[in-house]
Protein backbone atom coordinates (compact mmCIF):
# COMPACT_ATOMS: atom_id res chain seq x y z
CA UNK A 1 0.00 0.00 0.00
CA UNK A 2 1.31 3.48 -0.98
CA UNK A 3 1.58 6.21 1.55
CA UNK A 4 -1.54 7.98 -0.20
CA UNK A 5 -3.54 4.86 0.80
CA UNK A 6 -2.47 4.70 4.21
CA UNK A 7 -3.54 8.00 4.58
CA UNK A 8 -7.11 6.80 3.51
CA UNK A 9 -7.30 3.95 5.53
CA UNK A 10 -5.73 6.32 9.15
CA UNK A 11 -8.52 8.75 7.93
CA UNK A 12 -11.07 6.05 7.86
CA UNK A 13 -10.46 4.61 10.85
CA UNK A 14 -10.18 8.04 12.70
CA UNK A 15 -13.79 9.79 11.63
CA UNK A 16 -15.11 6.14 12.68
CA UNK A 17 -18.76 7.18 13.96
CA UNK A 18 -17.84 4.96 16.97
CA UNK A 19 -15.16 6.22 18.58
CA UNK A 20 -15.97 8.82 20.92
CA UNK A 21 -13.95 11.71 23.02
CA UNK A 22 -13.26 10.25 26.37
CA UNK A 23 -13.04 6.23 25.31
CA UNK A 24 -10.39 3.86 27.44
CA UNK A 25 -7.39 2.64 25.00
CA UNK A 26 -8.74 -0.85 25.39
CA UNK A 27 -12.33 0.23 24.81
CA UNK A 28 -11.10 2.38 21.28
CA UNK A 29 -8.52 -0.59 20.28
CA UNK A 30 -11.36 -3.13 20.34
CA UNK A 31 -13.07 -1.01 18.36
CA UNK A 32 -10.58 0.32 15.92
CA UNK A 33 -9.06 -3.78 15.43
CA UNK A 34 -12.65 -4.97 14.33
CA UNK A 35 -13.25 -2.16 11.90
CA UNK A 36 -9.95 -3.15 10.77
CA UNK A 37 -10.86 -6.51 10.12
CA UNK A 38 -13.83 -5.43 7.72
CA UNK A 39 -11.81 -3.05 6.16
CA UNK A 40 -9.51 -6.18 5.69
CA UNK A 41 -12.38 -8.44 4.39
CA UNK A 42 -13.66 -5.96 2.05
CA UNK A 43 -10.73 -5.41 0.10
CA UNK A 44 -10.65 -2.04 0.74
CA UNK A 45 -7.11 -1.50 2.32
CA UNK A 46 -6.22 -4.05 -0.78
CA UNK A 47 -7.50 -1.11 -2.67
CA UNK A 48 -7.24 2.10 -0.96
CA UNK A 49 -4.12 3.46 -2.99
CA UNK A 50 -6.21 2.91 -6.28
CA UNK A 51 -9.43 4.49 -5.07
CA UNK A 52 -7.55 7.23 -4.26
CA UNK A 53 -5.37 7.87 -7.06
CA UNK A 54 -8.62 7.25 -9.04
CA UNK A 55 -11.09 9.66 -7.11
CA UNK A 56 -9.05 11.91 -5.08
CA UNK A 57 -9.08 11.77 -1.20
CA UNK A 58 -11.94 14.16 -0.44
CA UNK A 59 -14.83 12.70 -2.23
CA UNK A 60 -13.84 8.94 -0.21
CA UNK A 61 -13.99 10.53 2.97
CA UNK A 62 -16.87 12.51 3.00
CA UNK A 63 -19.01 10.35 1.18
CA UNK A 64 -22.39 10.67 -0.84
Amino acid sequence: MDWIGLDYILLKLLYNPAIKSGMTKANSRKILRKHIQQLFKSGEIQQANRKVNQSGMYPLITGP
